[in-house]
């Protein structure tokens, strides 16, 4: 294989490509993911934009027309990041912001509140796609970005302290929302292995959900045995008790009835932060009074 053709190299078309040069996308750029994802690389403070290869998995895609549909939306609830796709050139592209992974934005150094926030951001964003009949099917850490402060002030369309989701390869347009749509066959998952072929498509993202806070739960709490009962009722009632439904799936909440008992509890939480910071502070300034 030429080494112009490998995956992990720069395609030439794209460092050429004339509609990224004349929105100022242009070399160096580098690989994000073989084959698929690349990012430009800029030392002069400029912005940095991340490009992706649509449509090139082996099944085909919905991701540039969920793209399209919801690039038009600017409700702060879609979890879309504000992109372009451009189908002129060899392949069609989605160009959007750089935005850095939750673990590189300092997620495991967060208070519990700010994560449990973030994390009730993607609970969000997954009922406003299920909301418009559209489910994910690939939640999992890796698909999830946010938009910090250095990132945000480079990028004008982007909302700083937003979580974004990405990679929208294998998530499908359905015919009928939550509470009526039935099982689907899924498609192999990259992080979360389904515990059925088939599954409501609606309820394996809540499901994956599960797996997301479990996983955020485990590296917030990693000084301690094992998470509070509640962090690990929370995870117990999102990843539910699949029984491999083929209709529509009771086995676990929908992303909206997440998003409303999650809500409450995310205010008990930041009252609790607050109430554990003064007594912390008062015993400071007592300490250093004695």
């Amino acid at each position: 294989m030429d080494s112009e053709d490998s995956p992990y190299h720069v395609p030439k078309w794209m460092e050429t490509h004339s509609e990224l040069q004349r929105r100022g996308i242009v070399p160096p750029m580098d690989m994000l993911k073989p084959g698929v994802v690349y990012q430009t690389l800029r030392f002069d403070g400029s912005p940095r934009h991340a490009i992706k290869i649509l449509n090139c998995g082996p099944d085909p895609s919905e991701e540039s027309e969920i793209h399209k549909r919801l690039q038009q939306d600017t409700s702060p609830r879609n979890p879309i990041i504000p992109g372009e796709v451009i189908e002129s050139g060899p392949k069609p592209i989605l160009v959007m912001p750089f935005l850095a992974h939750m673990s590189t934005a300092g997620l495991y150094r967060w208070p519990r509140s700010k994560v449990f926030a973030a994390f009730l951001q993607v609970v969000e964003g997954v009922e406003y796609l299920h909301e418009r009949h559209i489910a994910h099917l690939d939640i999992c850490d890796g698909n999830v970005l946010i938009a910090t402060t250095p990132r945000a002030r480079k990028h004008d369309q982007v909302v700083e302290g937003k979580v974004y989701l990405i990679d929208f390869q294998t998530s499908r347009q359905l015919p009928a929302g939550p509470g009526v749509q039935g099982a689907i066959t899924l498609p192999i998952a990259h992080q979360v292995e389904p515990p059925f072929a088939h599954m409501d498509p609606y309820s394996w993202d809540v499901y994956c959900l599960g797996k997301l806070f479990e996983q955020w739960a485990s590296h917030v709490y990693r000084a301690r045995a094992t998470p509070p009962w509640y962090v690990r009722r929370i995870t117990d009632w999102l990843v539910g008790d699949e029984r491999g439904c083929t209709g529509v799936c009771r086995c676990r909440p929908t992303a909206r009835r997440a998003r409303q008992i999650l809500t409450i509890l995310g205010w008990c939480i930041r009252v609790t932060d607050m109430c554990e910071e003064v007594v912390t502070r008062a015993l400071s300034l007592v300490c250093h009074r004695a």
